[in-house]
């Protein structure tokens, strides 16, 4: 077990580690996969926090339901980013929208998406 650190503006969180599940530097960005005890996976790019197994629902809810809630006639959805398919699988599950888009720029950050985050494939 390792103790991982991550601080910005002045707050530090601290993560205990199991595994590191991936460890890869792409063109755009260092993209990494760590076990934890108590977040499961957790994503983080260029060393921070993007998502982990324990709140990818809410976050994901939140992400896509705000704005189809302030939009409710919203006709075709583009989503830039969201790696891990959280947010394209809740829009897609309410089915509002009459097309839908997806663009991720790092083809390496989708590929381990894919291999180490299956719950919602990208």
């Amino acid at each position: 077990m390792l103790s991982y650190q991550t601080q910005t503006h002045g707050f530090t969180q601290n993560y205990v580690i199991t595994k590191t599940l991936v460890y890869e530097k792409s063109l755009y960005q260092t993209i990494e996969i760590l076990q934890s005890t108590v977040f499961g996976r957790m994503l983080f790019i260029n060393h921070k926090l993007v998502i982990t197994e324990f709140d990818q629902s809410v976050l994901s809810e939140f992400m896509a339901m705000l704005p189809l809630v302030l939009m409710p006639k919203a006709g075709h959805v583009l989503q830039i980013g969201g790696c891990w398919g959280g947010i394209s699988h809740t829009v897609l599950k309410i089915n509002r929208a009459l097309g839908y888009a997806q663009v991720e720029i790092d083809d390496v950050l989708v590929d381990i998406m894919v291999e180490h985050w299956p719950q919602y494939p990208t």
